[in-house]
């Protein structure tokens, strides 16, 4: 496997991670879907977003929004599931 891939693959399995984690605590805080969704993209995406902006680069995520659609695909997957566990 080429180093790339691996880093893309890596950047991918961050952005699920960090997504996963927002959405967690965005039902905690008995959130609905809007804010569960931009508390995803925030978590998932801010760090990169807020790097880009201090050293002075358009952020990546403008550029290649792949990240984005990953974090709200993983959003509303989680919210679903998480829906579904708390009806039981």
């Amino acid at each position: 496997m080429r180093f790339e891939i691996f880093l893309i693959i890596c950047n991918y399995v961050g952005t699920v991670a960090f997504a996963a984690s927002g959405v967690l605590k965005g039902v905690k805080h008995k959130l609905d879907i809007f804010g569960i969704t931009l508390l995803a993209v925030i978590t998932a995406l801010g760090g990169g977003i807020l790097r880009d902006i201090l050293i002075a680069q358009i952020p990546d995520v403008l550029i290649n929004p792949e990240g984005l659609y990953i974090a709200i695909i993983t959003s509303g997957i989680m919210w679903l599931f998480t829906k579904k566990i708390r009806k039981k």
